[in-house]
């Protein structure tokens, strides 16, 4: 099994494989060779992949003892993030604030780690080159696209930020073409929309990037280019800090490429903030006494 688990429930799960009914067995042969499918799916999404209804699937999570598909597919993610690598081991000490600290730390830490100089080289042409860029982000996705935009404003391209779902992305990616970018931001879960988006832009030629939450991410199998930012949370159950920081490192890779853009463009601002007067004085000036110097 190229894709096995490992843990207890795994164990469970495999001693309990020969007497489960035929249905069951393909569940749980599923969820052994093939776990990113419940890992990363909707109860939708597996029954249709398996030929199966709803409710096979919620009364087979019930038969493992669990309350339901939403519980079962808990486990098996942290199974599957355990096998991949996707969510080290964290320790903050029991509290909110630490733990939040170190998963964040191990986030950017894998993020950092799966960095390469020719997937940025690459990405930085493409969006310095771009004719459009559409980023698609919906949800807390909208933050890190929010930071996308403005920091590509600092190095003179500009970019639309677009909901990654319905009309908007409809309209917003009915003309794109060759010339073009899309850039997809993903968090922790793949949604079916961002799929559509993806596959909407690469078949009217444009370039396509993914920011993905997870190294096992789907979007990351269809765009041209991938960066994965782990977006894995831990009092709340995603993070964005790795995304922003992954964008940020997008922004200045551009600058680094094309320095004298960048460098122009901040000496004009700067020149615009002094001459509209929205800078404020380093050292405010003393409260008057009311009394004469002498």
């Amino acid at each position: 099994m190229g894709h096995s688990l490992s843990g207890p429930f795994i164990e469970d799960l495999e001693t309990r494989l020969p007497e489960l009914p035929r249905k069951q067995q393909v569940l749980a042969r599923t969820i052994l060779e093939t776990p990113e499918l419940v890992a990363l799916g909707s109860v939708r999404d597996l029954a249709a992949q398996l030929g199966m209804n709803n409710a096979t699937i919620i009364r087979f999570a019930k038969t493992l003892g669990f309350s339901g598909y939403q519980a079962m597919q808990t486990a098996v993610r942290e199974a599957y993030l355990a096998r991949t690598g996707a969510r080290p081991a964290v320790s903050g000490g029991g509290e909110p604030a630490g733990e939040t600290g170190a998963r964040q730390r191990a986030n950017l830490e894998q993020a950092h780690a799966d960095l390469d100089r020719g997937r940025l080289d690459g990405i930085a042409s493409a969006l310095a080159g771009a004719r459009r860029i559409v980023v698609c982000a919906t949800g807390s996705a909208v933050i890190p696209g929010m930071a996308l935009v403005r920091m590509l404003r600092h190095v003179g391209l500009r970019g639309e930020l677009v909901e990654g779902a319905g009309v908007d992305r409809i309209i917003a990616l009915r003309d794109v073409g060759p010339g073009d970018v899309v850039v997809v931001i993903g968090l922790w879960l793949a949604f079916d929309e961002q799929v559509q988006a993806l596959q909407m832009a690469k078949s009217r030629g444009a370039t396509t990037i993914v920011l993905i939450g997870s190294a096992a991410s789907p979007l990351g199998r269809l765009a041209d280019h991938a960066l994965l930012a782990p977006a894995q949370g831990a009092a709340l159950p995603l993070s964005v800090v790795a995304t922003v920081a992954i964008v940020e490192i997008v922004a200045a890779h551009v600058a680094a490429r094309y320095p004298e853009r960048a460098v122009g463009i901040e000496d004009d601002l700067h020149d615009q903030y002094l001459a509209e007067g929205l800078l404020a004085p380093a050292f405010p000036p003393r409260a008057r006494t009311g009394k004469a110097n002498t």
